[in-house]
């Protein structure tokens, strides 16, 4: 009677520890993640995040844009980028940021960011509309591809259509860069 007890709680465990092992597997291999190496370290980013984003929109350029770039810094051949951004008395929930680029050539790349939390946003604007204003970009800095040359925008899609912001004056490197 004993051994019989000992056999199924192997078996149980055994089993248990199979699903654990394919659960863990399915959602860190997903079939539609590509790797980024940030220096040393291999991440994978969330499934459905690309990097380079295709704006299909058209976007109207408004004051109504506003952000803040707070912090900038290198992750191995990435600039990581950090701030807010919101269009005036809109929800924030649900909107789709994208940092612009133009290059000094001329060409213009939209990159995904994703979202973040930002009470501290809702709080200063006295507006909780803005509390998940927040983001985070990883800008691929391939070929010898400087982000400070480029002139930055951020584009903001939600259910009230494609925004784009005035270019960032300050631009990347005015902000405290860590490497």
């Amino acid at each position: 009677m004993l051994f019989r007890h000992k056999v199924l709680w192997s078996v149980l465990i055994i089993v248990f520890a199979a699903l654990i092992f394919l659960i863990l597997s399915l959602s860190v291999c997903a079939p539609e993640s590509k790797p980024i190496t940030l220096g040393a370290a291999t991440v994978l980013p969330p499934p459905g995040i690309s990097i380079v984003a295709a704006i299909t929109s058209p976007a109207k350029e408004s004051a109504e844009v506003k952000r803040a770039f707070d912090e900038s810094y290198k992750i191995g051949k990435y600039q990581k980028l950090a701030g807010w951004v919101f269009i005036e008395n809109q929800e924030t929930k649900g909107q789709e940021a994208y940092v612009q680029l133009e290059k000094p050539d001329g060409t213009v790349a939209h990159y995904a960011t994703m979202p973040v939390e930002r009470p501290d946003v809702g709080i200063v604007f006295k507006n909780s509309l803005y509390n998940t204003s927040g983001f985070s970009a990883l800008i691929p800095l391939k070929d010898g591809f400087d982000i400070n040359l480029c002139k930055m925008r951020i584009v903001v899609k939600n259910k009230n259509g494609t925004y784009k912001s005035p270019i960032w004056e300050a631009g990347p490197k005015r902000l405290k860069v860590r490497t």
